[in-house]
């Protein structure tokens, strides 16, 4: 609880989550291939990077938000043919790009997400964000969403799930910033 990294780290054996924050700063902590996370609660603020395997229907949780606020992304790659890891972070506020966006700021959730791929060959993924009630405007209706992904410009990509406290897009076929 209220720890925070002074330089980046990686961890080879399981981080547990069991209360409060750890707090990356602008640092990142990586999981090592051989490492895991396992969360009661709390969780990282800041970026996270988690190994990728090789295999088929592989799920991912990243267990982030800010410094008040648990906004988890969840990540399932349909078939993953080369490995590597992918790193996530998420902050409060809208999309620094919002404003060239359909997205209606005005009703949106207020957190947007970046995925970054260092070497995983993929054939699609399904990405769910995380947001927390206390992040959507007066008026949001998350079950109304889209999601916005920002590569230099705006997609829609498809979404196939919402819950108050989430949306889930499928078909991602490249990692960017995303906003819902």
């Amino acid at each position: 609880s209220g720890m925070a990294l002074s330089g980046p780290l990686t961890m080879t054996g399981t981080l547990s989550l069991t209360n409060g924050v750890l707090d990356a700063g602008s640092y990142v902590l990586n999981i090592g291939p051989v490492g895991a996370v396992a969360r009661t609660s709390g969780h990282v603020a800041g970026s996270l990077a988690l190994p990728v395997d090789v295999g088929s229907s592989i799920t991912l949780t990243f267990d982030i938000g800010d410094a008040t606020t648990y906004a988890p992304i969840i990540i399932t790659f349909d078939t993953v043919t080369s490995a590597g890891a992918l790193t996530a972070f998420t902050e409060s506020g809208e999309h620094p790009a919002i404003g060239t966006s359909v997205l209606d700021s005005t009703h949106d959730a207020n957190r947007w997400l970046s995925l970054v791929n260092d070497s995983i060959v993929f054939g699609s993924a399904d990405v769910t964000l995380g947001f927390a009630t206390g992040d959507l405007d007066v008026g949001a209706r998350p079950d109304r969403f889209i999601v916005g992904k920002w590569d230099a410009g705006w997609s829609l990509p498809t979404v196939t799930g919402t819950s108050s406290t989430s949306v889930t897009v499928s078909g991602i076929k490249s990692f960017s910033t995303f906003a819902a």
